[in-house]
């Protein structure tokens, strides 16, 4: 048998009591390595006049995807951001999660891979930001003729600078075990912010050390830099869960 004490909030337990400890996981959308269908989304407010994602279609997609080439004759240099999105999770997972730019009508192709540019009627500045998000959403599935966004494993939503969280200041979040990540305007560009928030899409929590959420600075789930310059993986709890 057990006991609970309510006032010293201890569990009394018998030497005869047998005890059956089960671990609880939150369900996964599909697999975390493999292939993943990515698409980047620009916002541009005030249905194109107002406030727009400050970063252009080409920055995006090379510091998401590293996918810049400029061709000189008949020579192609690359240029891709050293330290990508794209190329990070490769790298710390042995090459088995790969964020592809998604392709498409309307979608960037080339040095714009996997970019989408979308205006919506919000005039942003002072716009709570999950109002903007909404509407981007809504206007990419109205651009590319799509009821959802699930054909799509992955979705990083770029928002212009001036929305707010609870009337104030945020930089990005994202969906454990979901598919959507938002980011208040540059940081999109910065490789840890993205890290972090794809990682919570594939069901990663915070990297916690003693009291502190983010304390854990050894991997990309504890605190995040702006530093696009980074270069790190997760710790090895979370290299372990993503398998």
């Amino acid at each position: 048998s057990a006991e609970f004490d309510d006032l010293q909030d201890t569990l009394t337990i018998t030497d005869s009591a047998t005890v059956q400890v089960i671990t609880a996981h939150r369900a996964r959308r599909g697999t975390p390595t493999g292939n993943k269908r990515t698409l980047v989304v620009r916002v541009r407010g005030s249905n194109g006049s107002g406030p727009s994602t400050s970063a252009s279609a080409f920055a995006l997609s090379n510091n998401v995807f590293g996918s810049c080439r400029i061709r000189i004759g008949t020579t192609v240099i690359n240029c891709a951001d050293p330290i990508n999105m794209r190329k990070q999770f490769k790298e710390c997972s042995n090459d088995q999660i790969d964020f592809q730019p998604a392709s498409g009508s309307y979608i960037g192709s080339g040095n714009t891979a996997g970019v989408i540019t979308v205006n919506v009627a919000s005039s942003i500045t002072n716009i709570d930001r999950g109002v903007v998000k909404t509407q981007a959403e809504e206007a990419v599935k109205s651009r590319l003729g799509l009821t959802s966004l699930s054909s799509f494993d992955h979705v990083i939503i770029c928002l212009p600078p001036g929305t707010l969280r609870n009337g104030g200041g945020w930089t990005a979040y994202a969906y454990i075990n979901g598919r959507t990540s938002v980011y208040n305007d540059n940081k999109c560009t910065q490789t840890s912010f993205l890290m972090h928030e794809l990682g919570h899409n594939l069901n990663l929590a915070h990297s916690s050390e003693g009291a502190s959420e983010y304390g854990d600075q050894t991997g990309y789930m504890g605190g995040t830099s702006s530093n696009n310059d980074r270069r790190m993986c997760f710790n090895a709890p979370k290299s372990v869960q993503l398998g």
